[in-house]
């Protein structure tokens, strides 16, 4: 059994393997389980996939794949604007679009208030912002304030 992670290029083509995130220590050790308790035929059935498709395409045509990738994702960088956001080890480069515009507070106010349907998205384990810029005690006043 393929157990391949989801930042390996290959990892989208191998469409039986289970992939894994190498940042997130426990979806590893359930990937492993899964791999080494799946049935012998379906891992002989995935392998024989795997191996067809691996060994169709040389080094080539892989090559070439990864040079139209790149190509493709550097194809509209000209048009971006870079922001240095942070210091130190916070440091990070943001490249968005020209036409991107920071929200004023008063139009997602607005917005808000029109709206009959809502959807409030709320940030997990520093997916969107960084775990060290978030009060863990919070004083009612300043949740207030949030909400």
């Amino acid at each position: 059994m393929l157990v391949v992670s989801e930042f390996v290029g290959c990892s989208p083509l191998l469409s039986g393997s289970i992939r894994i995130n190498l940042w997130n220590i426990e979806t590893i050790g359930e990937a492993l389980n899964e791999a080494i308790s799946m049935a012998e035929s379906e891992k002989q059935l995935l392998h024989k996939k795997h191996y067809r498709y691996v060994s169709t395409h040389d080094v080539a045509y892989w090559s070439r794949s990864f040079m139209q990738d790149l190509e493709r994702s550097c194809k509209d960088h000209f048009r971006r604007r870079c922001y240095a956001i942070g210091i130190g080890f916070g440091f990070q480069l943001m490249a968005l679009d020209a036409n991107f515009k920071k929200l004023k507070i008063s139009t997602i106010e607005s917005a808000y208030k029109k709206s009959r349907n809502r959807a409030i998205l709320l940030d997990y384990d520093g997916i969107v912002m960084p775990q060290t810029t978030i009060n863990k005690t919070p004083s009612d006043e300043d949740c207030k304030q949030t909400l």
